[in-house]
């Protein structure tokens, strides 16, 4: 496998690549990593919070567990980061769930975080965007 100067896999960059670029044609769009660590996607394309606690927080309470579950249900953001969603350890937030919130799934990557952390992580565009 190819490496970059710094030691990382060149797939690690490309893996985080295409993931930033499932954004790519929105200013400023609105994200929620849904039940998800931020981890800088949406910086290329100046990405603001969907909402006050818009990304998983160690510690993560109650209070921001709702508001992620209404960010969803309420389709404020434009997209969804979700680790795992094709699987059922995302706390129940399948690709099916997501979707019945009137989000469609663009991207499924193998994203390996510094090679400590692989991921399978989707994105989800709301379905207003394509209008």
């Amino acid at each position: 496998m190819a490496k970059w100067s710094d030691g990382k896999d060149r797939e690690e960059y490309e893996e985080a690549l295409n993931i930033t670029k499932a954004m790519s044609g929105y200013q400023k769009p609105t994200v929620l990593n849904l039940f998800f660590y931020e981890l800088g996607f949406e910086v290329p394309y100046e990405g603001l919070p969907a909402g006050k606690y818009y990304a998983y927080q160690n510690g993560m309470t109650p209070e921001m567990e709702a508001e992620h579950v209404e960010l969803l249900k309420s389709g404020k953001a434009d997209f969804v980061i979700a680790g795992n969603s094709n699987k059922s350890d995302s706390k129940g937030y399948t690709k099916e769930v997501i979707e019945s919130y009137g989000y469609k799934q663009i991207l499924t990557s193998n994203y390996n975080s510094e090679g400590k952390y692989k991921k399978i992580v989707s994105v989800y565009k709301n379905k207003r965007l394509e209008k």
